[in-house]
Order: structure tokens, then sequence, then C-alpha cells
């Protein structure tokens, strides 16, 4: 297929409209549940209470204003894919209320604060504006990009990766996780297995040392997804490591490679257990003349050489492949890890009755 043949092909399923939507309008539509913003989007609502308000303090001077994006759904409901933070900063101020299903402590809902250009405007609520700024707000406009409903669900994948990948302060896995769920059930179901194995005990403990914003901000699902990666894709790793999670969650979701999903998730779960039992909470935990420093080792966190070894290590202890080693090895060897090593395991292993 030649280059123009394949731009025409692809363009030709990118229909949209540009609409002016009102500030009001727009509270409207979202109060009617006509736009959605997913909670795995608003995740990503990262502007201070600063932030917030000078973005209202630039809508009542008129300043121009970035165009928002939203995607048509099958059902009719407009999705927004970017602009989350535009859209919540007025929603939050204009209704006193958060879109956000629960609010976390960080969710600023309070007055204006941190106004440079109308310092008059700090303190203010939009209930304590002159009823004459309440209205101009209201009817102040934002430009909408309307992307038409298409059945290609991974065009929706796309779109809202590359909007929300360049300059944007979400971690990298949650913008991942974002993205995945666009494209339907096969991306739930993935995301669905990293949540299970993070949830997994053994595994909350040997990741304790994470920042609590680490673990807010899904670090614990991206070592997850590190984990698989390494352990079934390393020879396609090169370049940023970010790009090849991509890659790989990608290829998982379109079946473009062999997952098998109660398999994986066994022998994630049977890996950890054996740490639990040999090494403990700390076993991925920074040492240095056996004192505890604290934090996660580079091995862990990192994808250099140190992670390889890693997840080498476990693979052998997993599958039985490797010579001596610990008792566990023994076990995987015995049970063989065919369907069994997870809940309901008959392997016998008093270690494996204690954790499935």
């Amino acid at each position: 297929m030649g280059l123009l043949q394949e731009l025409d092909e692809q363009s030709s399923q990118i229909r949209f409209d540009v609409i002016d939507f009102s500030v009001g309008e727009l509270i409207r539509l979202h109060e009617g549940k006509e736009i959605a913003i997913q909670p795995e989007f608003q995740r990503m609502f990262r502007w201070t209470g600063a932030q917030q308000s000078r973005f209202i303090e630039s809508m009542l001077l008129g300043l121009p204003i970035p165009q928002i994006v939203l995607f048509q759904r099958q059902d009719g409901v407009l999705e927004l894919i970017d602009g989350l933070q535009r859209v919540s900063s007025l929603i939050k101020f204009v209704t006193g209320t958060s879109p956000a299903p629960n609010n976390s402590e960080d969710d600023y809902t309070g007055p204006l604060i941190g106004c440079d250009i109308l310092s008059s405007l700090n303190g203010e609520t939009f209930l304590t504006l002159a009823s004459v700024l309440q209205l101009e707000l209201k009817r102040k406009t934002l430009r909408a990009i309307v992307i038409k409903r298409t059945n290609n669900a991974y065009l929706r994948y796309e779109m809202f990766k590359r909007l929300n990948s360049g300059g944007s302060p979400a971690e990298a896995h949650e913008i991942r996780n974002a993205s995945l769920r666009i494209v339907g059930q096969a991306g739930e179901n993935f995301l669905a297995l990293l949540q299970r194995c993070s949830d997994f005990p053994p595994f909350q403990d040997a990741t304790d040392s994470l920042s609590d914003q680490s673990k807010d901000r899904l670090g614990r699902q991206e070592l997850v997804l590190r984990f698989l990666a390494l352990k079934l894709s390393i020879d396609t790793y090169k370049g940023s490591i970010s790009d090849w999670l991509d890659k790989y969650s990608e290829a998982v979701v379109k079946n473009q490679v062999a997952f098998d999903f109660q398999s994986e998730e066994g022998q994630f779960q049977y890996a950890f257990a054996v740490f639990a039992e040999k090494f403990g909470a700390e076993a991925f935990v920074k040492h240095k003349n056996s004192r505890t420093l604290g934090g996660l080792a580079r091995i862990f966190r990192r994808g250099d050489h140190g992670s390889v070894a890693v997840v080498a290590t476990l693979g052998i202890y997993v599958t039985g492949e490797g010579e001596g080693g610990f008792e566990s090895s023994s076990r995987a060897r015995k049970c063989g890890l065919q369907g069994e090593c997870w809940p309901g395991c008959k392997c016998g292993s008093s270690f494996k009755e204690a954790h499935c």
C-alpha cells in the first residue's frame, strides 16, 4: 500500500465537528451525563488551586484558551479526552464540587487564590462574584473538536495517548492506564490483571517502601507490567522504557503476542510468594553494610541489567529451569506450573497452601 493510499484510508476514519460550547452549556451537559469525564482520566487532574484560579482569571479576562477535544461514543455521550484540567476547573469553580467520584485531599474546591493580574479575585468564590461576572463567565466559550463516533477503538486509543503524553504532568502509566481502557474489553481485561497482581499481598509487602505518591499514581501496576514485559518480551526492549511498555501493552491487547492470563497471574503470585517466604518484605529494599536504607533498589525499579537479572532469577524458580537453588525451585519442578500453581494448587507445597 502506497503512502497516499494509506493516508486516505486512515484519514477517512476521522470525522469531526468544531463547536463552541459556553461554560454554562458544558456544565449542564456534564450534569446531564451527556459529557463524561472518566475516573481514570480524572486521576491525571494535577492542577493546584492556584493554577485552577489563574485559569478562571484568564477566562474572565478573555485570554485565548486552547481547544478541548471530545470523542462521541456509540451511545452518543461525549467523552472528554483532552482538556481535563480546563473543564474540571470550571466545573469545580462554578458548582463548588469536583467531577471526580471520590474527592482526594488535594482536590481543591476552595476560593480563588494566586490570581496575579486581577488580584481582587483572590478569595472570591462563584457565589460571591457579582452577578454580572457570574453571567459573563457562564457565557464565555471554549472551542471543542468533537470526533464523530467510530468503531475503531484503536483510533481513540492513539488519539488519547498522543494528546495526553506531550508535556503532561501525569505519570506514563497513568496515561497508559487511561489509554488502554479506551480500547475496550481487551484493555480492561489486561488492566484488571495488572491490578490483581499489584494487590497480591506478598507483592504489596515487597513494594511497601514505594512513596505514597507513587502508589497513588499506579506505581505498583507499572512494576507488575515491567515484570511481565521483562519476563516475556525482553528481546524487544530498546530505547525508552516507557515506549517499550506501551508497545508491549498494545501487543497484548491486540492479540499480537501470546499471553496466557491465568498462567501469567499464577506464576507472578508464585514468584512473589517465594520471595515473601525466603526474603520477607525487604527483598527489594536498598541495603548497605547490612543496614536497610529504605526505598526500592534500582534492580527492581529501573529497566537496566539488574532488572533483567531479577526477572531471569524469578523465571528460574518459577519455571523450575535452574539447577540447585532454593527448595522452591524443586517444588516448581514438582508441579510444573502447568495450570495448577495458583488458588486451588494441589502440589503439596507448604508455603503454597499458606498463600494460595
